[in-house]
């Protein structure tokens, strides 16, 4: 909690720096956004790959450890079988794509046959801390 606690604080201070020099504090956001951080973007794709392809442990050693306490192995597991399991067949995974105000969130597409999903990921000090499921519309046209 400290830890996240200093991160905003540290947010705060750069929005407030920006806004002294006379930018405004969405175009720091946006040059953040601009330049997404590699390796972030590789640990979400390989997250959003491990939710594709069913290999919960391969997504499980990027899980932060409270994330591991709020959502067990099995529990995942379950939600991850019956918001799937309606979809069809797997057909694209898109690149990742960060939020443009908070480049620690990132999203990925999975298409299916039937409808698609967007993999959203919450990332601190690269350990992923929130993770959802959300479907995004019809198949290949979403």
């Amino acid at each position: 909690l400290m830890e996240e606690k200093h991160r905003e604080l540290a947010l705060l201070t750069q929005a407030l720096t920006a806004v002294g020099a006379g930018n405004s504090p969405e175009e720091l956001f946006r040059s953040t956004a601009e330049k997404p951080d590699e390796k972030l973007f590789a640990i979400a794709d390989t997250c959003a790959k491990a939710v594709a392809t069913g290999d919960t442990e391969a997504l499980y050693r990027h899980f932060g450890k409270q994330l591991k306490e709020y959502l067990p192995m099995s529990a995942y597991e379950a939600g991850r079988r019956d918001t799937l399991a309606p979809l069809g067949e797997l057909t694209a995974i898109e690149e990742p794509v960060c939020n443009p105000a908070f480049p620690n969130i990132v999203y990925q597409t999975l298409r299916y046959g039937k409808y698609s999903v967007c993999v959203k990921m919450v990332f601190y000090d690269e350990k992923l801390e929130g993770i959802w499921l959300f479907y995004r519309g019809k198949g290949n046209n979403a």
